[in-house]
């Protein structure tokens, strides 16, 4: 079986749940302007660690099902398109 290629913008702007996840963080951090696909959301401070907890939750709301423990990886939430092909990419 081979990898899934890279998701193209286009795959990710058109996924409702990625547009719940961005306005999630949007609301969330008001101060952040805008996020792109490839923003590091935790390096630009658009995450801190008290909110991690909340946004893996809520990422698990979406998803509906829960993120296994081995998949809590820092990689996996360094931006949205991470998250995307981490855990919301069908």
């Amino acid at each position: 079986m081979h990898p899934k290629s890279a998701p193209s913008e286009t795959e990710i702007e058109q996924s409702r749940e990625m547009a719940r996840v961005k306005a999630w963080l949007l609301t969330v951090n008001k101060e952040a302007g805008t996020v792109g696909w490839d923003t590091d959301l935790i390096a630009e401070r658009i995450l801190d660690s008290l909110q991690m907890v909340n946004f893996l939750l809520y990422i698990e709301e979406v998803r509906g099902r829960e993120i296994r423990e081995q998949m809590i990886r820092p990689e996996c939430f360094q931006s949205l398109r991470a998250i995307y092909e981490n855990f919301l990419r069908p």
